[in-house]
């Protein structure tokens, strides 16, 4: 038998890889760099349980219990991964519009970059307030 197969057989029934697992990888692999430069019994001990409890759920036939892990997992994310999403788009969108909260309902609105003051209308809660636009469109 040749040793894929082997690989294969002792992995049947087991849980295996997901996006926690990746995560867990990459933060196992930040304090191992992290521990050569400061050279800390903690960061050591720390890298070792991150390993441990990475490959634990790896070979874990409790396939249930480490998919719910997973998806509380993904919702956390979600939640840093939509606010650095957020974050890029508008560096993208700054060079043509500028954003800016409404002072009623708290709503950010993405208002033509035109410098000046203006008036404006939240479309959420329908208020009329001032905008002040300092800088206009870069070219």
């Amino acid at each position: 038998m040749r040793f894929r197969d082997r690989i294969a057989r002792f992995m049947y029934g087991r849980y295996g890889t997901d996006s926690l697992f990746y995560f867990l990888w990459v933060v196992y692999i930040a304090l191992v760099l992290a521990n050569v430069f400061v050279r800390s019994w903690v960061l050591y001990l720390l890298s070792i349980a991150v390993f441990i409890i990475t490959f634990y759920r790896v070979l874990s036939r409790n396939t249930v219990k480490r998919m719910n892990e997973n998806i509380k997992f993904q919702k956390m994310f979600k939640g840093v991964k939509g606010w650095f999403s957020n974050r890029t788009s508008r560096i993208k969108q700054n060079k043509n519009y500028c954003f800016k909260r409404c002072p009623n309902c708290g709503k950010v609105l993405r208002l033509p970059r035109v410098k000046g003051k203006h008036s404006t209308r939240c479309p959420v809660c329908h208020a009329d307030f001032n905008v002040r636009v300092w800088f206009d469109k870069k070219k």
